[in-house]
């Protein structure tokens, strides 16, 4: 396309880029020549200088407003030249957001509840003889899916679906990874540093060794890929309370709230070492990972903490290279030793979750408590984390509440999150759902993917907000398009059980396997259930025990629960009952009810355990307390029978009710046959 045909320039945060893409190719195939970087710089440009040259030829501006844009400096500043060069500037109203008081007076367009009028309205300013199409969905069809109904005919389907993938990976690195600002002054400024760098790798640094070399292979694509029943049962339940798993699997750079303590070992900002360190920045922000790689590798070679946390952050990510997360621990145990915050949050990390290094919540609480006296939000989130859920610390809501605080003030958008589900639920603080959606509002505006994914279940639950299964599949596609697996796992979650879109399995098991290749543990799980039943596969039992044991291993308690079933009924592996009962052990401890009363079966049948019907009629009461069917049903079959307990028709009955008004079918079939 030639510049001279361009109608409009798209200026967004990179938090909205699912609805952004989609927009640009509907109004591309509907005969609008707009631009938009994802879509329209090619193989081999500078992603800088390309955006300087469109923003400065675009006779328009397109602003995409949403409470992540509007706290952009990059979008305001974009804004800003466009208004002093007298251009047209055409609000977009994406989500609810405080509107820019320099914006106000402007004419807007509301895609907020229309996608089909308000397309139809900028149409008719960028390209008036020109008509959308006639099949082109209402924004239920487009917003946050990553691949489109068959027979949907948008421009470039093959390279907007790229442009998503990439617009992924640009954003999962806080540090580096985000948009470069147009405007005169900051291509000069890039081009300065680009010519002291360039004199400083001449003068002063060896060039990279051949071996150096080998070691960075091309850039490779990131896979994007909660809780439904459990193997026992065949039909699926609704998602879980929020953050009852794995914390965030993205461990991007940290951006600090106090620079002169987080970056201790840093190069001057003056120096040369510095100019390369911008120019790998540069170069990430680009996508031209092994480029950043190696700017990042030769700052760290003369003592840049940061680089070292970022080379680390590449091998994490497996941006430029292929995904190594021992040599991420290498990278960020230097970085943290030379006094690097981010690298001290990361590398607590890698202990915590055991990537990369043997799990050690104890090396981890000490890693992750430096960071978090060096001013880092995101060390003060696994913080709170680890102690509100006890891992390797007794659990301790109020240290967890303390911690969480802290990141929160500090502007950390994980913090926020994990806050927010404590108020969401009552954990250790009165349940209060304002507080809730304040916080993950504060956490969604930071562009955190986890605070995007649990605003998203507020919706899903109808926690203090009427549930709306839209609203919360629009939170889930952006926590989603910027690599939060449970975000991605509960995408799959709403098309397996058809909430607010068409059941489709396929498009669940497509979900479902972007979020195991995030590393989520639900997607894990999601994907063995999936595979147990034969919902939208071929029924695979060995491959659906496979996945659980993966999700168990990232401590999924439902998957650990299934595996129990399995060992129980001898499916896909030998009948063994004390497997099954360690299996339901784990489970069980970890709160999951229906693990308390399968093993409560084992206990009441003696099977793999002594025959006690005193410790069954226990675990039996346990679960059905959390509410759990069958544990009332087994209940009922306890005093209908008189087993550990006086035959008691009356109490098995109210067990029997309960458990029928639950659905259990057993219980209703049970209740028919009851002595009157």
């Amino acid at each position: 396309m030639a510049f001279n045909e361009l109608a409009a320039f798209f200026s967004y945060s990179r938090a909205d880029s699912s609805f952004v893409v989609q927009l640009a190719a509907d109004l591309k195939a509907a005969g609008a020549n707009v631009w938009l970087d994802q879509l329209d710089i090619t193989p081999g440009q500078r992603w800088d200088s390309a955006i300087e040259d469109a923003l400065k030829i675009c006779p328009r501006l397109i602003v995409i407003l949403s409470p992540t844009s509007v706290n952009s400096t990059n979008v305001m500043d974009e804004v800003s030249f466009a208004l002093e060069e007298q251009k047209t500037v055409i609000p977009v109203i994406y989500t609810d957001c405080a509107i820019p008081f320099r914006l106000r007076r402007l004419q807007h367009v509301d895609f907020k509840h229309d996608y089909g009028h308000g397309l139809k309205e900028l149409l008719n300013v960028l390209a008036p003889r020109q008509k959308p199409e006639p099949s082109a969905p209402a924004i239920s069809d487009v917003r946050d899916v990553p691949e489109m109904k068959k027979g949907r005919n948008l421009a470039e389907p093959a390279q907007v679906q790229a442009a998503r993938t990439q617009a992924a990976a640009h954003e999962s690195s806080d540090s580096f990874l985000s948009r470069y600002p147009g405007g005169a002054k900051a291509v000069a400024a890039v081009f300065a540093v680009l010519i002291v760098g360039i004199i400083f790798y001449w003068k002063f640094l060896p060039s990279p060794t051949k071996k150096q070399a080998q070691d960075v292979p091309r850039p490779t694509t990131l896979a994007e890929s909660t809780n439904p029943q459990p193997a026992v049962r065949e039909q699926p339940e609704p998602l879980r309370q929020p953050d009852q798993g794995q914390p965030i699997r993205t461990v991007p750079s940290e951006k600090k709230a106090n620079p002169e303590k987080s970056e201790a070992g840093s190069a001057s900002a003056k120096s040369p070492v510095n100019d390369v360190f911008e120019q790998g920045k540069l170069a990430a922000r680009a996508g031209q990972f092994d480029e950043a790689l190696r700017d990042f590798q030769r700052a760290a070679a003369a003592g840049d903490s940061r680089a070292m946390n970022d080379v680390g952050v590449l091998y994490y990510e497996g941006h430029g290279v292929a995904k190594d997360y021992q040599r991420a621990w290498e990278w960020y145990e230097k970085g943290a030793s030379a006094g690097n915050a981010g690298a001290m949050a990361n590398l607590g990390y890698l202990y915590m979750e055991g990537l990369g290094v043997t799990r050690d919540y104890e090396q981890a609480r000490q890693w992750l408590e430096k960071g978090a006296a060096a001013g880092n939000g995101r060390a003060m989130a696994h913080l709170g984390y680890m102690y509100r859920d006890g891992l390797g610390v007794t659990k301790d809501y109020e240290q967890a509440r303390q911690w969480l605080e802290k990141g929160a003030a500090a502007k950390n958008g994980l913090s926020m999150a994990y806050l927010g589900n404590m108020y969401a639920h009552g954990n250790g603080v009165p349940k209060d759902y304002e507080r809730a959606r304040q916080l993950l509002a504060e956490g969604v505006a930071t562009g955190d993917g986890h605070a995007m994914n649990n605003m998203g279940e507020l919706y899903y639950h109808g926690l203090g907000v009427p549930k709306d299964y839209e609203r919360a599949r629009q939170l889930f596609g952006q926590g989603a398009a910027i690599g939060d697996g449970r975000a991605m796992n509960n995408m799959g979650e709403l098309y397996a059980h058809g909430l607010g879109v068409p059941q489709d399995y396929t498009q669940a098991r497509q979900w479902y396997e972007k979020a195991a290749a995030a590393g989520d543990g639900y997607g894990m799980f999601s994907l063995g259930w999936l595979y147990h039943n034969g919902l939208g596969v071929t029924q695979d039992r060995q491959l659906a025990r496979e996945w659980y044991e993966k999700a168990a291993a990232r401590g999924n308690a439902m998957a650990m629960n299934n595996l129990g079933a399995m060992y129980a009924n001898g499916k896909a592996v030998a009948q063994d009952f004390r497997q099954a009962r360690e299996w339901y052990e784990k489970a069980a401890g970890a709160g999951v009810a229906l693990a308390m009363s399968n093993l409560g079966t084992l206990y009441e049948g003696g099977r793999g355990v002594p025959q006690d019907y005193q410790h069954a009629r226990q675990l039996y009461e346990k679960a059905a307390a959390l509410g759990d069917s069958q544990g009332m049903t087994h209940l009922g079959h306890l005093y209908a029978a008189g087993l550990g307990v006086p035959k008691d028709y009356r109490q098995a009955r109210q067990w029997y009710e309960k458990a029928a008004a639950a659905g259990d079918e057993q219980a209703q079939n049970a209740l028919k046959k009851l002595p009157r």
